[in-house]
């Protein structure tokens, strides 16, 4: 798996290195370095590596995801394989919030529900060699759950760049079973409102002693 953004390498520099199956992460990113040009076409590199068999992974994360880019690349049938949130301390209030949010802006983009949620199950249950396992509801498998409810009217979705769009579907998680046991499902954190600029430093517990 490999993370591209800012790097000072050329796309296809970076592609050349990799081989089928490897994963390109933070896909739709709008740094230097990522799978579409100044003009707003995806190169032909990027392309028949894909057919190759690359892999494009979503990895929202702080700064990886804009709607411009997704939303170039999905017009111009570059799809990712996996969705994912790439969650951490910097964006669990905002912008990535959660993987559920995540999906909503690819459903706000147009993605078929089954389409994404395929991208968050067999998909890559498939990629780690897991398929059969996760992201199945086959009997024997991990007994992991979500149900979703499916939700209409308006949404606020706000990405990697300060852009908020409204979304007028999304789905919201209603039960969760984590190994077989019903387990709570938590509000989404508030939003810090300062997830743009430099990322804040978690504070660290106090000790006390010798040091």
């Amino acid at each position: 798996m490999v993370h591209s953004p800012c790097s000072s390498l050329s796309i296809g520099e970076v592609l050349a290195e990799m081989r089928p199956g490897d994963i390109l992460t933070h896909c739709f990113h709008s740094h230097a370095c990522g799978i579409v040009g100044r003009d707003g076409r995806v190169p032909s590199v990027v392309r028949k590596k894909v057919e190759e068999g690359l892999r494009l992974d979503v990895g929202h994360g702080r700064g990886s995801f804009t709607f411009e880019v997704a939303r170039s690349c999905m017009g111009q049938g570059v799809l990712p394989d996996t969705i994912s949130s790439d969650l951490h301390v910097y964006n669990l209030h905002g912008p990535a919030f959660d993987l559920v949010t995540t999906i909503n802006k690819f459903l706000h983009l147009g993605m078929e529900l089954g389409e994404a949620l395929r991208r968050v199950t067999t998909t890559p249950a498939r990629v780690l060699g897991m398929s059969g396992e996760i992201g199945t509801l086959r009997p024997g498998a991990w007994a992991d759950l979500v149900a979703l409810e499916p939700c209409e009217g308006e949404h606020a979705l706000t990405d990697s760049s300060g852009r908020t769009e409204v979304a007028r579907r999304w789905v919201a998680p209603r039960v969760v079973i984590r190994g077989g046991a019903v387990v709570d499902v938590l509000p989404r954190p508030e939003s810090s409102g300062d997830y743009f600029g430099p990322p804040r430093v978690p504070p660290q517990p106090e000790t006390s002693g010798q040091r």
